[in-house]
């Protein structure tokens, strides 16, 4: 019962809302299948023991960013972790290797964290720490607010 009540207030949420693509703009969903399967990321160079899934100046993962952050559109985040879950296992391999004993996300602020309703770094930690089997601990503390790196330019937030 409980299924179908969901299905129904999600079929009146999309005739209300409706959703668009945001590759191609077609009428459906955030990410249409047709967009998800022609979407080609590449990969940014790794750094030692950096990673990067995505260059965030991609239209296509700063859309979805974009929605799971300030949209809180869990769509988003579901399309964004089954591309991380494509790789993933350089990650995997860099822990095992180097022998990590935790994923330690940086925090948002108190006060940015209530506003958002969730903190990303959170979630991301927690989600790698599930695929990968290395436990997540919370251990930083951020004290003050440092602004939003959204409103930076680039010179600043290097």
């Amino acid at each position: 019962m409980a299924i179908g009540v969901s299905k129904f207030i999600n079929s009146i949420e999309n005739a209300v809302f409706p959703r668009f693509c945001i590759r191609c703009q077609d009428e459906g969903s955030l990410l249409c299948s047709k967009c998800i399967t022609d979407w080609v990321y590449s990969i940014p160079e790794r750094a030692d023991g950096v990673f990067s899934h995505f260059y965030y100046a991609d239209p296509v993962a700063r859309g979805l960013i974009h929605a799971w952050k300030y949209h809180f559109d869990v769509s988003a985040w579901n399309i964004l972790k089954h591309v991380l879950e494509r790789d993933i296992y350089q990650l995997i391999d860099f822990l095992r290797v180097h022998e990590i004993d935790y994923i330690v996300p940086i925090p948002l602020y108190k006060r940015r964290a209530c506003e958002r309703g969730f903190d990303q770094a959170k979630e991301i930690a927690n989600f790698i720490s599930w695929t990968a089997g290395v436990p997540c601990k919370d251990m930083l503390f951020r004290f003050r607010s440092t602004g939003r790196q959204a409103e930076r330019s680039v010179l600043d937030r290097k």
